[in-house]
């Protein structure tokens, strides 16, 4: 654990005590992800608590966060609805975002890709880089509005331009499928590189697909197996899959020798 993390939360600590509600909400998020202290969600609700009895949007949209994935808390759709609701109020970009997430998937709400495509587009105008990709989303897909192509690209080069690793993976998706773009294999493995090194999950598994079939790169298995098992190192099923199938093979061959 970092000293200067550590120090941080020393000293959001003792302001946090005195009342100041930036210390309350900083010192909640570094509970919530574990950075100069342990990680620890039943602190994080205590701090998200306080600040937002200060009326800070950005608890509320914290402790609403908390209430859409169930950690530390019963999960809660419609309690995470009324916390995105008022942060939105008050003009947070985050909590558009998230309003846009549960109208996307009907979390909580009746599934409007409509109302989706409004609050994702408020979050853009902020420049928030998972609503440019969300939004991106929905053009690609065609939901709440018409599908098109040049749009989706358009939005997922902002978001990736950010950093957003998940962005440069649908980017190469494009390139190496020849959707809006030409087909161009180096293109997509770039792409697919960037959203590796910014830790996106998919961008990993994409990448070792491409060393696996040996699209744009020369073939290499045991390459597309330590990315396979990056990818499921994050959670992500279709990089645990590839892994399995992989080591599965790797039995196989060596049982057959």
């Amino acid at each position: 654990m970092r000293k200067d993390l550590k120090k941080a939360a020393y000293w959001y600590l003792k302001a946090a005590k005195q009342g100041h509600v930036d210390a309350q909400y900083n010192l909640g998020n570094m509970y919530f992800n574990g950075d100069g202290v342990p990680q620890d969600y039943t602190q994080a609700k205590k701090w998200f608590l306080k600040a937002l009895q200060q009326n800070s949007s950005d608890a509320q949209n914290s402790l609403g966060y908390m209430y859409l994935k169930g950690f530390g808390v019963n999960q809660d759709y419609n309690k995470a609805f009324e916390l995105f609701t008022k942060s939105s109020e008050q003009g947070n970009p985050y909590a558009y975002n998230n309003l846009g997430h549960l109208f996307e998937h009907g979390f909580g709400v009746e599934q409007n890709y409509k109302m989706a495509l409004a609050y994702y587009r408020l979050a853009s105008t902020a420049d928030l880089d998972v609503a440019q990709f969300n939004l991106g989303g929905l053009y690609y897909e065609g939901r709440g509005v018409k599908q098109d192509y040049q749009k989706a690209a358009e939005w997922f080069q902002k978001a990736a331009d950010q950093g957003y690793g998940n962005a440069h993976s649908n980017l190469g998706a494009m390139y190496q499928k020849g959707i809006f773009f030409e087909q161009n294999y180096d293109q997509a493995l770039e792409m697919y590189k960037a959203a590796a090194r910014h830790g996106s999950s998919m961008g990993e598994y994409n990448l070792g697909v491409m060393y696996l079939e040996g699209n744009g790169v020369s073939k290499d298995v045991k390459k597309a197996e330590k990315l396979f098992y990056q990818s499921c190192q994050q959670g992500n099923e279709l990089g645990c899959l590839g892994y399995g199938q992989l080591r599965s093979q790797h039995i196989r061959d060596q049982q057959a020798n």
